[in-house]
């Protein structure tokens, strides 16, 4: 099977494959795909391995299994999502943190010119000013948004959209 034009839906690939399988097939099946370097291909092959990747946590996680229990799929959904062990969630924040960008660097990255850079951290200065913050690291940005209206406080965040977060009913997570 050679597969040489990438299609959005990965399952098309898939099935592809299945028949060359699935016609009475005797003989080794061998799969090709043809791949240029070029952005879209790479954009796109990309976003076929995230969809696969979905399909997998959803459907691992709904594990269509009737001797599972609801314990054993919220463990499974969790392991899935990397939520599992402590260890995780402490790389996960690291991983956060290492990620931040901070206002400063965020400007340096935007401007085109010496000019917009001044422009850009008069903006940040005034703003942070009014919200009676300093940013002394990029860990600090997170907070230093919250104090001046650019993110939400973590009480104002609507339920169901924390993570870590626990239905009281057994029937949901």
């Amino acid at each position: 099977v050679i597969l040489f034009d990438l299609d959005w839906n990965p399952q098309n690939d898939k099935q592809a494959i299945a028949r060359a399988h699935r016609f009475g097939q005797q003989n080794e099946v061998r799969v090709f795909r043809l791949l240029t370097k070029s952005g879209v291909e790479q954009h796109m092959e990309k976003r076929c391995r995230e969809k696969l990747d979905l399909e997998k946590k959803i459907m691992g996680a709904g594990m269509f299994c009737p001797s599972a229990s609801q314990e054993h799929r919220l463990d499974m959904l969790r392991s899935l999502l990397g939520l599992s062990t402590d260890a995780a969630k402490a790389a996960s924040e690291q991983d956060v943190k290492e990620a931040l960008t901070s206002p400063a660097e965020l400007n340096r990255l935007l401007a085109r010119s010496p000019e917009e850079l001044a422009a850009f951290t008069e903006i940040d200065e005034e703003l942070f000013k009014d919200a009676g913050s300093e940013l002394t690291s990029a860990e600090d940005t997170p907070t230093l948004l919250v104090n001046c209206g650019r993110l939400m406080r973590q009480d104002e965040v609507p339920d169901g959209f924390c993570i870590g977060e626990e239905s009281d009913d057994d029937d949901t997570w």
